[in-house]
């Protein structure tokens, strides 16, 4: 999550009852539609890439992370239909 700028806009009283680790997840599920809309069809490369930061021992939780984006995109109806291993 290193080149696009996500900003958020809003009043500071919205924040105080948000749970932990919201900011990330928006980033994270914005990063997958940003490479999913360039192209990427790879769930390795998504993983990757998504989720660099993420220490190797912590991937496997990550991809049940990112599985959990791709289900909420498919129930949207935004998941692209040609997406592999």
């Amino acid at each position: 999550m290193t080149d696009p700028v996500f900003r958020l806009v809003t009043p500071a009283s919205a924040l105080e009852a948000a749970p932990a680790g919201w900011a990330r997840e928006l980033l994270q599920q914005g990063e997958m539609a940003l490479a999913l809309d360039a192209g990427e069809r790879s769930r390795a490369e998504l993983l990757v890439t998504v989720w660099e930061d993420v220490p190797t021992e912590l991937l496997p939780m990550a991809a049940m992370a990112m599985e959990a984006h791709l289900e909420k995109l498919e129930v949207e109806e935004r998941l692209p239909f040609d997406l592999v291993e």
